[in-house]
């Protein structure tokens, strides 16, 4: 039906029954008007539902289904308060959908819980009005700016501590000493001074409260008291009775006494000596407190208090010094109350001085506290909670250190040498500070008092400080951690030691060091009543502890609370009031999202710009103003259309979810615009999400818009094989899994300007399908464009682009290696990838893997672009880029991340116009009050900006071959990640350790590089140390590192115009001339003006590891020794290396300007030495600022070898002559991942008790070999060589394996790429472009030697076969022992690789078989079976093939002919038979159809491969001999191209493939020329050897019989017998030496002869006179033919 114009009047309600299932017929329109809460059965939509804009109903049902057409729309402001429709998912029941229409043939589909399921259907949900055109997002937007309140100003109060108060850590605090915890002065009486005494003795002594306390003062001359002391009892006394009774003191309160005086010793000679207190602790005076009451139990008097001096205040004597205290005077004392009625008066005594001194007191303070030693209470009290943080300014005269004060007290430690003391000191410049002494535990510490009213969530504080280590035995430097000591109304205490306020560290040697920390204000703390500050050390127990300067302590208002948030009010048009929000992180933190409700909506100050004023404060976070381009996100999360799951428990069970499907609908385009999906998506189901076009194809024209997705159980948006899909401006945030998912065959969706945040892990799911480790936005496509969006907090990744080279489809079924039609996913063009944003990821910010179109295209251009990214405060890469080839990233912002940009397996990369920062000033500040920090002081991470690759990760020939080009790049910021953050290390650039050598061959350039680096001896590339992926730990550094600086930006002196980066080695620089380098820091230099290109030789890795290379300039004469490198790898099961690998070359690399150089190898003893081989490697040219003159070219470098091996026996240590003495040469092709070593020595296991070569074989494919000499490929080049091996085969069980056609184990008939039975490998490698250099390829022969037969299962077995050397320019060539089943383990003894010799009379070896085995024999065609059987009259061996597949199939040897020339003749001669069954079959050797005889056949393959040739050699020419056999043979004139042949193989061809072919007695030779009897076999004592048919293409013309008697008719006189002639020219022919035909000789021909009837045998006449061939009475006669004679005609 036509929906588009259906009558749309009919309302839904006329077909509406509470609860029961509701169905919109096919064809018909209804209008939705249904109750404000409806709740149906289902909602069926086969027609079409219209919902009126912005009506307001909510809809209970199980499902939706839409299989007609849904509209609804919402053109309201945004705002709960204006909430329309909203479809609520319930039960948990499964639910049934039944297609109709079209579809009506498919059966009903269970789609379990809570669907929405669009099949074969159209929405059109518009919930937004949008107020932009272009691509900008409306529904979140940039945090422009915090709207801060005002700060809390509390009441301050002088409240006293309770009775009974206890210290923190449990230690009950002495009554007299303990302070108050007011945040106010105390108020003198009226009428009073807050000074009860204050005398400066400048003039006479006020005898009514002083006196001498049993001994004299006075007042001298200089204005000061002065006693003279003659016994320890006698000082001062102070008497305040008279003081107090006017002005009586505050019950409770603080009082400060602060004395300055000075002791002069009874022997002027010790003045400026030590006071026997401050040496020994003894003499030491004290203050002592008397409160005289009529109630105390004496009856007159207090027993009093004493503080005494501090042993290490007192100084020397003649010095003035400082003695301050602190007294409560307090009512509630139980015993001795020092205020209350019965009290009358009070004294201080200055007593216990050393007899015989005198002492003079400068001033004595007995005071309240005055307003300067609290807060000051008004709008900024706030602002710095520390009092006298400076100790400029203090009460005491400036001398005592109140409110500062120590967290011990005297009660503890109660000797007089122990107690703790906290004094003001005064330096040179008169800069005053605090110094804290006599401590004696790591928890002694100053301690200050904060106002708890200024703690308020999302406040931020500064905490800083000066300190000063003045002494320290124990730890130097000196860690500390300072605590915030904290105690609830409720009496409730605790220790508060916040993460950020720990780790100080101090030494001796550093002076003043200055800290500033932040602390942010959590909410429970809000609870604190009473809180100070005091510091704990890293000391242990022993004593002494550390003496400690503090000063400029301060803990400061920095910011808060945040009342709202500043947005730009063109994106915010449609937000109202009464809505949620979402404020993203801008710390570490992916978690740290915030959520609150915008109250009210102003306009901001700023044009542009709207004030959302919140309905609770939040925390700081970075908005635009403190970090343009990375303030944080504000997302809108309230829609007025919404589609919830149902939630019936609290919380939400995550399986409770709905979801929104649209299936298999193809060609329709949806609109979601503006929907709040909340409780969707079912945890770990499959297809179960908030939205997801599943299999729907292109739906062009498809809008997934500004909707809101929160609180989701599994993911939010996934499309899964669809295409054209728009999703725009989406927000999304509290999602388990994946959240924007884009799947393996969804191609050519667009998402643009979605926000993310709060991706959270959603678990496991099925065992193929899974998301572990979500990222916010996930393509398993490259084919999808991504622009604009932000991933703003994921528990995993921001990014992950992560490509399979295969599809899963819809059922998600791994495929092993199965690639799709549509070819590698990874080779795809990759679609837009361009203003991205990622931040506050937990993993990586952006994780880009398998972009590999380059591999399609070859296009060094055309591949993928990553433009204008931004990646900053992510928990460890900003951009992890693996497998990403020849891409470019162009525009980047990368900041405040563990590790900037990572590089992995990723070759020729652009990084261009990017701005890279360590830590930025910004960060560090925001996040120093953070528990997530960069570094975790407990990881050991580095911090570092760009991390490269040392090696290019693909050699291939068509691969770029290029590392990393930087331009216009600057790096900053890295060393703060050190100072700051204490990471391990940090650099702007750092080198990754690549798994395969820690050598460098990343041939990179960099211009207009800005590196700022402020450590002394840092510099911008660390070659002291090379990274592992993750650095948590590091390796070896790459010494031998070349970074091309085309530019001279580089040059830390920033003089040259172009130069090199080097590692600071002397086997890197030494080759140039002097002052060319300069030391550049963190093991670097740099070379000016000069262009450097590198070349590696790789050599063999055995017995070359103490090597050199040397190389020469011979310009210039300068030398340089070069050490080596080898392959190592890291990989999952194992640590270890590819030794005995046998592309584990050992490398010497060198980069060297244009020169003329000479290269050769030098061993530990500096002796000329050749490393088996040389595989020289020129690295592309670097792209110089210089000339390209200056370039090194190939033609530059010449390699020295010393004299040149015998080359007789190639294989080292191969057990022949000699035990094994180790494994070395030898090597395993393969490396084997389980086991670091896979080829070992095994005593005992060899021939006789000797030791053996023992290898384990995992996969057919790998096996032991060795390197042979390179030279010898030289002097040897075209030779034939024997290889021969002694071999045992133990299967997977250990067991010797067992051999049989067709066997489980091994199978030695079978073809070897069939992987049955051990053979030989032979590769090759050479240079792929001797003009370039670039690259080498290997070349393999395979099947170049295998197991001879019969293979007895429990004994040796002959591994063998002969070739040639390569026969081209090849410059290396190793040979390896495999293809045996897989698992299946080799034993190998007296292996031998030999030079092989010509016999030229023996040219086929082991003919007789004599041997007992098939050594030298092979077969021709697969399957073929050999046996060793009873040989040539039922003596000796011979050989048998059976089970032959064609009739060219049987025995088979390859030849060695090189002592053959062009016409020599090569004779052949074998006896052969044939059975079926066992039963002897005699074969028709004068026909060619399918009972003809075996002939044998020479194949020759040229050297260079260029051509074939197949000639028949020998055949049988007479009748059956005894037993069955007959007489093969043949001569055979061997032409130019077969001479030297790269390959010569006989074998026997033609007989059926029933016939089982037996051969005995094959003898090939080389006939000698013999010009004075040119007949072979004259007298027919071989029989027919040597002579044939006249034509032998014609078999049926003649027969011979080669037994006939002889003319002599002796016994053995044998003649030769041509009948059944089928004419008269037919008859015998013998191939003469043609070479002996020369102008001039003359020959004679005789031989006898006999004609016979052919039907009666008995003798004819012929005329001898008749020579007319034609005659019929004509006797025989000789005819010489001619061929290739110089007339081109043949001749007879």
């Amino acid at each position: 039906a036509d929906l588009d114009s259906a009558d749309c009047t009919s309302n839904l309600s006329s077909i509406y029954t509470e609860g029961a299932p509701l169905v919109v017929p096919c064809g018909a329109c209804y209008t939705y008007d249904l109750p404000a809460v409806a709740t149906v059965g289902g909602l069926d939509i086969q027609g079409k539902l219209v919902v009126p804009t912005n009506y307001v109903s909510t809809l209970m049902t199980p499902n939706v289904y839409v299989q007609g057409e849904l509209v609804m729309s919402d053109t309201n402001v945004i705002s709960k308060d204006n909430t329309s429709m909203n479809i609520v998912l319930t039960g948990m029941d499964d639910q049934t959908f039944t297609p109709v229409d079209t579809n009506a043939a498919i059966v009903p589909i269970n789609v379990g819980t809570k669907p929405f399921l669009i099949a074969g259907g159209k929405v059109d949900i518009q919930g937004w009005t949008p107020s932009l055109v272009d691509d900008t997002p409306e529904s979140w937007s940039q945090l422009e700016s915090m709207a801060y309140g005002a700060p809390p100003q509390p009441t301050l109060q002088a409240e006293p501590l309770p009775t009974g108060y206890t210290h923190p850590d449990g230690f009950p605090m002495d009554h007299v000493y303990r302070p108050v915890r007011g945040t106010a002065p105390y108020d003198p009486p009226e009428g009073c001074d807050r000074f009860v005494v204050h005398h400066e003795f400048t003039d006479e002594i006020d005898h009514s409260v002083w006196n001498g306390g049993e001994g004299n003062i006075l007042h001298d001359e200089n204005g000061y008291m002065v006693g003279h002391i003659h016994a320890g009892h006698q000082g001062f006394e102070v008497d305040f009775s008279e003081i107090i009774e006017n002005c009586p003191l505050i019950d409770g309160a603080t009082y400060l006494v602060t004395v300055r005086l000075k002791i002069d010793p009874e022997n002027v000679t010790d003045v400026d000596s030590p006071t026997e207190c401050a040496l020994y602790g003894t003499n030491c005076f004290r203050l002592r407190r008397d409160m005289y009451s009529t109630g105390y139990p004496r009856g007159y008097k207090s027993i009093g208090h004493d503080a005494y001096i501090y042993p290490d205040s007192i100084g020397k004597y003649g010095e003035w010094f400082t003695f301050a205290t602190t007294w409560v005077f307090d009512s509630t004392y139980e015993d001795f109350p020092a205020i209350g009625p019965d009290v009358y008066g009070g004294t201080f005594t200055l007593r216990d001085f050393p007899p015989g001194s005198k002492v003079s007191v400068d001033s004595f303070i007995f005071e309240l506290p005055s307003a300067k030693s609290y807060m000051t209470e008004g709008p900024t009290m706030c602002e710095e909670m520390v009092v006298s943080g400076d100790a400029e300014n203090n009460d005491g005269g400036g001398n005592h250190p109140f409110p500062f004060m120590t967290n011990y007290d005297s009660w503890y430690y109660n000797y007089r040498n122990s107690q703790l003391n906290i004094k003001i000191l005064e330096e040179e410049n008169g800069n005053k500070f605090y110094r804290l002494t006599n401590r004696h535990s790591k928890y002694h510490s100053f301690k200050f008092y904060l106002n708890p009213g200024c703690f308020s969530r999302g406040f931020i504080y500064t905490m800083s400080h000066k300190v000063r280590l003045v002494s320290n035995v124990q730890k130097n430097p000196m860690k500390y951690e300072v605590r915030l000591v904290w105690t609830k109304s409720d009496g409730t205490k605790g220790v508060f030691a916040h993460s950020n306020l720990q780790n100080f560290e101090v030494s001796q040697e550093d002076g003043w060091a200055t800290y500033s920390r932040l602390l942010v204000i959590e909410e429970w703390m809000e609870a604190w009543s009473s809180v100070y500050v005091d510091f704990v050390t890293d000391e242990h127990s022993n004593k002494p502890f550390a003496v400690m300067d503090f000063d400029d302590v301060s803990f400061k208002f920095k910011g808060g609370p945040t009342e709202g948030v500043v947005l730009d009010s063109t994106r915010t048009t449609q937000w109202g009031v009464n809505t949620d929000v979402v404020i993203t992180s801008s710390t570490l933190d992916w978690d740290g999202s915030q959520v609150s409700t915008v109250e009210e909506i102003t306009l901001g100050s700023v044009a542009g710009t709207n004030n959302l004023k919140l309905n609770h404060a939040i925390a700081a976070v970075l908005s635009e103003a403190e970090t343009p381009r990375m303030g944080v996100e504000v997302g809108l999360l309230t829609r007025n259309i919404k589609i919830e799951g149902e939630c019936t428990s609290d919380p939400c069970g995550n399986d409770e979810g709905g979801y929104l499907q649209v299936l298999h609908t193809p060609g329709v385009a949806q609109v979601i615009e503006g929907v709040e999906f909340v409780n969707m998506g079912q945890k770990e189901k499959i297809n179960r999400y908030p939205i997801q076009f599943l299999y729907s194809g292109d739906v062009d024209g498809t809008s997934v818009a500004r909707n809101s997705i929160h609180d989701s159980n599994f993911r939010c948006i996934s499309l899964d094989g669809v295409s054209n899909v728009t999703a725009h401006s989406n927000v999304a945030f509290n999602t388990g899994g994946h959240c924007y998912y884009m799947g393996y065959e969804a191609t050519e969706n667009t998402l643009i300007g979605n926000l993310g945040a709060g991706t959270y892990y959603g678990g496991h799911t099925t065992p193929s399908y899974y998301d572990y480790g979500p990222a916010t936005f996930k393509a398993e496509s490259l084919e999808n464009a991504l622009i604009g969006n932000v991933a703003a907090g994921s528990y995993y990744r921001g990014f992950q682009i992560e490509v399979d080279w295969r599809p899963f489809g819809e059922d998600k079924v791994d495929r092993g290696n199965l690639i799709g039609p549509g070819g590698n996913l990874r080779y795809k063009k990759a679609a837009e990838f361009r203003d991205n944003t990622a931040h506050s990821n937990h993993i990586d910010g952006m994780r880009l893997v398998h972009y590999e179109q380059f591999f399609v295209l070859r296009d060094l251009e055309n591949n993928p672009v990553f433009q204008n990214i931004k990646s900053y405060r992510n928990r460890q890469h900003g951009i992890y880029a693996h497998n990403t080839i020849s891409a470019a990233f162009v525009g980047g912002l990368i900041v405040d991340n563990q590790w900037g940009f990572l590089l992995r397996q990723a070759d020729r990369l652009t990084v261009r116009d990017y701005k890279i920062v360590g830590s930025s000033d910004a960060f560090k500040e925001h996040t120093s009050a953070q528990t997530l920090k960069l570094c975790s002081s407990s990881s050991g991470w580095t911090h570092d900006g760009l991390q490269i690759m040392s090696r290019i990760w693909r050699e291939g020939h068509t691969d770029p071959g290029l590392g990393i080009r930087l331009l216009n790049v600057d790096l900053s910021g890295f060393d703060d990640g050190v100072e700051w953050y204490g990471c391990r290390h940090g650099h702007a650039i750092s080198v990754i350790h690549d798994q395969k050598a820690p050598h460098w061959d990343y041939i990179s350039y960099a211009k207009n590089v800005n590196v700022q680096e402020t450590r002394q001896g840092v510099y911008a590339l660390d070659g002291c140390v090379t990274r592992t992926p993750y650095d948590i730990s590091s390796v070896a550094a790459v010494q031998d590192i070349v970074l091309t600086d085309a530019d001279g930006s580089l040059d830390p002196q920033g003089l040259a115009t172009y130069g090199a980066l080097v590692s600071n080695n002397a086997f890197v620089t030494d080759i140039l001339d002097p002052g060319v380098c300069s030391y550049a820091g963190s093991c670097m230099a740099y070379c000016s003006n000069v262009c450097m290109r590198t070349f590696t030789l790789k050599v063999s890795q055995f017995g070359t590891e103490s090597w050199t290379m040397k190389i020469k300039n011979k310009g210039t004469g300068r030398e340089m020794h070069v050490p080596p490198t080898i392959y190592t790898v890291v990989d999952k099961y194992n640590v270890g290396s590819y030794f005995y690998y046998p592309h584990a070359d050992r490398q010497f690399s060198a980069s060297v300007p244009k020169g003329d150089y000479e290269v050769s190898f030098m061993d530990e003893n500096s002796n000329q030495v050749w490393p088996t081989y040389v595989e020289e490697y020129w690295h592309k040219e670097p792209e110089c600022g210089g000339p390209l003159s200056e370039r090194a070219t190939i033609s530059d470098l010449t390699i020295l070898s010393p004299d040149e091996p015998d080359c007789i026996e190639l294989i080292e240590n191969g057990g022949v002559d000699s035990n094994f003495s180790t494994v070395d040469p030898w090597m395993h092709t393969l490396y084997d991942w389980h086991n670091a070593r896979t080829v070992t020595v095994e005593p005992g296991l060899g021939v006789n008790g000797s030791d053996a070569l023992v290898t384990s074989m995992r996969k057919h494919w790998m096996g032991p070999g060795q390197t042979i000499d390179s030279r010898c490929l030289k002097k040897g080049k075209y030779e034939y060589y024997e290889f021969n091996a002694l071999m045992r085969v133990t299967n997977p069980s250990g067991d010797y394996a067992s051999a049989s056609s067709g066997g489980p184990e091994l199978d030695l008939d079978v073809e070897w790429w069939r992987n049955k039975s051990p053979s030989v490998t032979v590769a090759k490698r050479k240079p792929r472009n001797y003009g370039t250099m670039e690259y080498w390829g290997t070349w393999a022969t395979y099947d170049m030697a295998h197991m001879t037969r019969p293979y007895n299962q429990f004994d040796w077995n002959i591994l063998h076969g002969i070739f040639r050397l390569p026969t081209d320019e090849a410059e290396r060539m190793w040979f390896e022992i495999e293809r045996a089943p897989d698992d299946h383990n080799f034993v190998i003894d007296s292996a031998s690789l030999k030079k092989m010799t010509c016999d030229p009379d023996n040219i086929a070896l082991n003919g007789d078989m004599e041997t007992g085995n098939s050594k030298y024999w092979d077969t021709w065609g697969e399957l073929t079976h050999l046996d060793i059987v009873t040989g040539y009259g039922n003596e000796g061996s011979a050989l048998k093939s059976s089970n032959r597949q064609h009739y060219s199939h049987g025995q088979a040897q390859i030849l060695n002919t090189d002592c053959v020339q062009a016409d020599d003749r090569v004779a052949f001669s074998a006896k052969i038979k044939f059975e079926t069954n066992g039963e002897l079959v005699n074969c028709d050797i004068y026909q060619w159809g399918s009972e003809r005889c075996s002939d044998i056949i020479m194949h020759t393959r040229k050297i260079d491969s260029s051509g074939h040739r197949y000639e028949r050699v020998a055949e049988i020419h007479s009748d059956v001999g005894a037993d069955g056999w007959y007489h093969i043979h043949g001569l055979w004139r061997m032409l130019p191209d077969q001479v030297l042949a790269g390959y010569t193989k006989i074998y026997t061809d033609g007989a059926k493939t029933e016939l089982d072919v037996i051969v005995d007695d094959l003898q090939v030779k080389l006939l000698p020329q013999q010009c004075s009897n040119l007949v072979e076999n004259p007298s027919f004592t071989d029989g027919s050897l040597y002579w044939t048919r006249q034509e032998s293409w014609n078999r049926h013309v003649v027969k011979i019989d080669d037994k006939y008697p002889g003319a002599s008719g002796e016994p053995g006189d044998l003649a030769l017998r041509a009948y059944d002639r089928y004419d008269h020219w037919k008859g015998l022919r013998q191939r003469l030496d043609q070479r002996c035909f020369e102008e001039g000789n003359e020959y004679s021909i005789t031989a006898k002869f006999r004609l016979l009837n052919a039907t009666s045998g008995e003798g004819v006449w012929c005329d001898v006179n008749q020579q007319a061939n034609w005659h019929e009475n004509k006797c025989p006669s000789v005819l010489i033919h001619g061929w290739e004679c110089d007339s081109n005609l043949n001749s007879t």
